[in-house]
């Protein structure tokens, strides 16, 4: 996967732990305030250094973001893939989806900063184009799982399960923003609700085993 935007790579310890803090206050900025939020002054102060060193990294604050979407993107594939691909195809899935369900929200990766992502990408035309490949590998495993699990659906009828998934996944970030403790638990129980029919529906879960995984993931 290459990068259209370029980036200045640290290779001392110093660069690198710079290049960190600034990842860790952008995402802290956007987490609380929105994707709107993060200008280059507003993160210079957040990470506590001059503005000329953000851009000693980054030739744009599009870069920027561009390469937070990337770090967010390559956790969410490693994740799935330690949990769902592999030697984990020969597992039934009532052991490894809520092996991925867990993982992913062990490392917050439906948070309000996936969805200030998504939202800087709807925004931003030339934003969205740039992580239109990102995605694109998120739908790739995704159909690979399905494929792997004899699913006899054809390749563009299980990009459109996988859409679904994604706009489900949105759908949900989006309730959730400004709900409390149990509207959240509510909209992330239809979430997996969804995720476990769109298995049904590509033929790698039976109806059993769906309502054996309901009654184990969103049991009271």
């Amino acid at each position: 996967m290459t990068a259209p935007l370029k980036r200045r790579k640290p290779n001392q310890k110093r660069a690198q732990e710079t290049r960190a803090r600034l990842l860790e206050s952008a995402e802290e900025l956007l987490s609380k305030e929105g994707f709107s939020s993060l200008t280059s002054r507003r993160l210079a102060k957040q990470a506590d250094i001059s503005v000329g060193v953000i851009y000693d990294y980054f030739p744009s604050m599009q870069a920027l973001m561009y390469w937070i979407y990337e770090v967010r993107l390559k956790k969410r594939v490693e994740i799935f893939d330690a949990t769902m691909m592999g030697d984990n195809l020969e597992k039934p899935l009532k052991e490894t989806f809520p092996a991925y369900l867990a993982r992913m929200q062990t490392e917050h990766m439906w948070s309000q900063l996936d969805l200030e992502l998504d939202n800087a990408a709807e925004s931003d035309a030339k934003f969205g184009e740039l992580i239109a490949q990102f995605r694109e590998e998120l739908t790739d495993r995704f159909c690979a799982m399905f494929e792997a699990r004899g699913s006899s659906l054809s390749k563009a009828e299980l990009r459109r399960l996988a859409a679904y998934s994604h706009a489900v996944d949105h759908a949900s970030l989006r309730l959730q923003r400004n709900s409390n403790k149990d509207g959240k638990a509510f909209y992330g129980e239809l979430t997996t609700r969804v995720d476990l029919m769109l298995m049904q529906r590509g033929g790698i879960l039976d109806y059993e085993e769906v309502e054996e995984l309901i009654e184990l993931l969103v049991a009271d």
